[in-house]
């Protein structure tokens, strides 16, 4: 898959109500599609993730039934893309060894995320 990071900021907080925290905030380019504030997350299970952006349109109608939003089709995307976040998160200082220990030292950036 050919797709970027171009841009991530790292996020301190606790996990929402399910247990779920976001790590980072972080853009991305493909070939057909730009994206800003995509988010980095660990689930409570210990599950690495990557969110959508959350377009925001106070109606409260489910995402994929909004005439405004991004979701993923499949798993695909995903899968490509979440090392590369990993690796960006932990070289910008992401060091909580817990969520290190999850997924193992990987610590070195091959090339540009």
């Amino acid at each position: 898959m050919d797709s970027k990071i171009t841009g991530m900021t790292l996020k301190e907080g606790a996990p929402n109500r399910g247990g779920t925290r976001i790590l980072a905030f972080f853009d991305c380019e493909t070939p057909h599609l730009g994206m800003k504030g995509a988010a980095l997350v660990v689930y409570k299970d210990g599950r690495w993730g990557i969110w959508p952006p959350k377009i925001e349109d106070g109606t409260g109608i489910a995402i994929h039934e909004r005439r405004k939003c991004v979701y993923w089709r499949g798993d695909a995307f995903v899968k490509a893309l979440l090392p590369a976040a990993q690796q960006l998160y932990w070289q910008l200082g992401g060091t909580d060894a817990e969520d290190q220990a999850r997924v193992g030292p990987q610590r070195s950036i091959a090339g540009a995320a």
